[in-house]
Formats: structure tokens, sequence, C-alpha cells
């Protein structure tokens, strides 16, 4: 149940939030990404189709800011793939905050992905479309999330999912 319409604050740090998440990834400065999590922060994605049926078996969860921490270093150290960059178009969130004061939201998002490749080079293809669905809490450091779920819509994903979305 809502208690209050969030504040037009709140609205703004939560879209300038998830532009920077966004734009942090987009520029593959994957050590930064951790940092929009608190220290016991969540962060999974789970197809829409997983949801719908009751199974919540998540093609990557992390349980915490270290887990994040780890998983950026896998990318960067033992995933191999093909070139390529990242491009987010981050829709505005659905916000709620309920009596208790807790906030959350729901954000639709879309992720192209480039080939830069020298073959493939230039080709672009619809990788991810989905929303976040967040929770989030407040202190000395701004506004961190508590946890991010990716509800993805694509139940595949064409490549290897290593990126964070």
């Amino acid at each position: 149940m809502l208690s209050d319409a969030p504040s037009p604050a709140l609205c703004a740090d939560i879209e300038q939030l998830n532009a920077r998440y966004a734009q942090t990834i987009d520029d593959d400065r994957l050590e930064e990404w951790p940092g929009y999590f608190t220290e016991d922060g969540t962060y999974a994605i789970v197809p829409r189709e997983n949801i719908e049926l009751g199974y919540e078996i998540a093609i990557v969860s992390c349980r915490n800011r270290a887990m994040m921490l780890d998983r950026v270093f896998a990318i960067r150290k033992a995933s191999l793939y093909g070139p390529h960059r990242y491009r987010h178009i981050v829709s505005r969130s659905l916000i709620d905050v309920a009596q208790d004061g807790a906030v959350s939201a729901v954000t639709p998002f879309v992720v192209f992905q480039m080939r830069t490749d020298p073959i493939d080079f230039g080709k672009v293809e619809t990788y991810a479309l989905g929303e976040y669905r967040d929770r989030y809490a407040s202190g000395d450091g701004g506004l961190r999330l508590l946890s991010r779920l990716v509800v993805l819509d694509n139940s595949t994903v064409r490549t290897l999912l290593a990126t964070p979305l």
C-alpha cells in the first residue's frame, strides 16, 4: 500500500542513479558497477517466464557486493567473448513509497549490443529487454540499490551473458 507519492527529489535521484548505472556499463567501467549497491545488496537476472511459472532460478545471482566484485574480476580475467559494446535505453521508473518508508521501483529497459570485431563490426542487435525491479536505501553515500532483480522478457540471450545488465 502506498503512503505518499514519491517526492520530486527522490524521483530525480532514482532517474539519475539509473542513468549513471547504465552509462557505467555502456562505458565498460565495470569496476564501478558494485558501487551502486549497498554492501549487502543483491543482483539477479531472471527470465520473466521463470517468475511466471514460480521458478525464480536466476541466470546470474550475486548475494552481496563482494560477489559482484568477483563477477567483474571473472569478466576481466577469465571470460572469453567477442568484442562488443552495449547501449542501454532506460525508461522512466514507476516508484512506490510504502507506509514504512521503503522505496521500490520498476523501470523498463532495453539493451542493444554492437559488435566491434573486424568481421561483424557495427552489427547491432537487441540483446536484452525487460525491467528492473529495485529496492533502495539512502544514507551518507546517497541512494544505493538494496536489490536489483533484472526480469528479462527475452528468455534466451544469444551470446554469453557476462556483462551486467
